[in-house]
């Protein structure tokens, strides 16, 4: 595992056990302020530091409570694989495929590729793999659960 997916579960344990205690509004300052911190002096060393710092921080911020949002949110975040995996080829078709087009098409041009690339792929490949997992791991259960029976 790389060190900078170690804040994502870092995050995940601490808001288990850590109450938020600050609002969320000041979460995007401090996001950039981190960004920021880290482009004056970019480097592999301090990414994970700043990674880090994010995910130890990032439980001390109260929840988003606008439902509509939270949604979207979820939905994002069961879609990161995807993007973090399909983003080159969204980028290739952007950059690439339109760079005879102004950056607000190849921006756009990116972001529609992108969402419709994993969409396609959650839909026709992901879910029904996720499916046929479930499937597996139940007739696993179940057969394990007939051979601990008593005869």
């Amino acid at each position: 595992m790389h060190p900078y997916f170690l804040s994502g579960p870092i995050a995940y344990v601490l808001i288990r056990k850590v109450k938020p205690r600050l609002p969320l509004f000041p979460m995007p300052p401090w996001i950039a302020a981190l960004l920021c911190a880290f482009m004056a002096r970019p480097s592999r060393r301090s990414a994970w530091w700043f990674t880090l710092i994010l995910g130890i921080t990032l439980p001390l911020f109260r929840p988003l409570r606008v439902p509509r949002l939270v949604q979207v949110c979820h939905h994002t975040a069961q879609c990161s694989y995807g993007i973090y995996l399909v983003r080159p080829f969204a980028i290739t078709i952007g950059l690439n495929l339109l760079h005879n087009f102004n950056s607000a098409i190849q921006v756009a041009a990116i972001f529609a590729s992108l969402a419709l690339i994993v969409i396609a792929v959650s839909h026709l490949l992901e879910k029904p793999m996720i499916d046929l997992g479930a499937r597996v791991a139940a007739r696993i259960e179940e057969c394990a659960e007939r051979e601990a029976a008593p005869i």
